[in-house]
């Protein structure tokens, strides 16, 4: 896929949400799909949409296109569930995107936060309705949405908030993420939700994608020698597709609401199956998912993986009753941390000091044979 002029830079963004394009009604029932477009300032056909929808299951969608574009929602479909729940005015191809088909808990007497050979517990998704905090405005800088997951019956919560940018700094908050105007941020929270001893929970996370090929799935993850804006992590997981978009993260949430290095926590990846990912890879396809707005699309193809959170001896998740974890999806090059200016100086100074020293060292002998030839010299007569 051909980026404008090589690049997609320098956005603006619009957030708009009316009653006729995103308030979905289903008997009594009523839901917020948001879509957000964001266009570049030097190329205004050069736009990516994003669909945000609570929909059955969180979805987020990503589409790049190189002309000006519109989506409509199908609500009939979407009620019904049945064909495609919202159409692109050029075609619903080369679409992308992340997916939280599962929520669950797990058995971790063993106290290693492994899936392998755990007992599972059901999917909570669908004991919670999803409501739309804030609805997203017009920005120069970046638009967010939190939606929020409640029952009935308890003070549990679940919280999907999504920020998309439109240019390129690093995020306020830990992981301290590497953001440009490429990328909608995501962060999925798990708050109070039911506890007891050796319970901790799991996320499915799945993939989609449009337009696939052998290559589709692939994951790998990337090591860093710098942990400055990640105190203690030195890696990232991503996952890319043909046609140029990604999802993305560092293996780290957080386990209070006050997101530091005394409230980390390290996530872990799995396959169906409970084996721990490697560090590349293919992901399995999946032939069926809940029901989610993507499952209508033609030619549509899904990949998952399981992550879960924790350290042993932190007292599983009843620990502090709360998990939180960041990931982004966009288009191009997933962004990486570079090698700070301050590590720099730091790998000068213990690289130079060596070698200043070994000259100085050569330096002081060479000085001292000179004194020493000098004074064993001898006048011929």
């Amino acid at each position: 896929m051909e980026f404008a002029n090589g690049v997609v830079n320098k956005r603006s963004l619009n957030g708009m949400v009316t009653k006729n394009v995103y308030d979905v009604k289903c008997g009594n029932t009523s839901y917020q799909l948001v879509h957000i477009k964001s266009t570049s300032k030097s190329n205004l056909e050069n736009e990516i949409h994003y669909l945000i929808s609570m929909i059955n299951v969180p979805t987020i969608v990503v589409k790049h296109v190189l002309k000006k574009t519109t989506v409509t929602i199908n609500n009939d479909n979407i009620c019904n569930r049945s064909g495609e729940a919202f159409t692109f005015s050029d075609n619903n191809k080369e679409l992308s995107g992340v997916i939280i088909t599962r929520i669950f808990s797990y058995n971790d007497s063993s106290d290693t936060v492994s899936l392998k050979d755990a007992s599972k517990g059901p999917n909570i998704i669908s004991q919670y309705e999803w409501l739309l905090l804030n609805r997203p405005d017009n920005s120069d800088k970046s638009v967010m949405t939190l939606f929020e997951g409640a029952t009935h019956n308890s003070s549990s919560r679940l919280t999907l908030m999504t920020k998309t940018y439109c240019e390129s700094y690093r995020s306020t908050d830990l992981p301290h993420d590497s953001v440009n105007e490429n990328v909608t941020e995501f962060r999925l929270t798990l708050n109070n939700l039911y506890a007891e001893k050796y319970l901790r929970y799991a996320v499915e996370v799945t993939f989609f994608s449009t337009n696939n090929s052998e290559d589709s799935g692939k994951y790998k993850t990337f090591k860093s020698i710098d942990d400055e804006y990640t105190p203690g992590i030195f890696k990232y997981w991503t996952i890319t597709f043909p046609i140029s978009t990604f999802a993305s993260w560092k293996p780290v949430a957080y386990n209070s609401e006050t997101f530091s290095r005394q409230t980390q926590s390290l996530l872990y990846q799995f396959d169906d199956s409970g084996k721990e990912l490697s560090n590349k890879g293919k992901l399995n396809s999946k032939s069926y998912i809940d029901w989610s707005i993507v499952a209508g699309i033609p030619s549509v193809m899904f990949y998952s993986t399981n992550v879960t959170f924790g350290v042993s001896k932190d007292g599983w998740y009843q620990g502090t009753n709360y998990s939180s974890w960041t990931g982004m999806v966009g288009v191009g090059e997933p962004p990486t941390d570079s090698v700070s200016t301050k590590v720099y100086i730091i790998i000068s100074i213990c690289l130079g000091s060596p070698i200043v020293l070994m000259l100085v060292g050569i330096f002081t002998l060479l000085i001292r044979q000179v004194k020493f030839g000098r004074n064993n010299y001898k006048a011929i007569n």
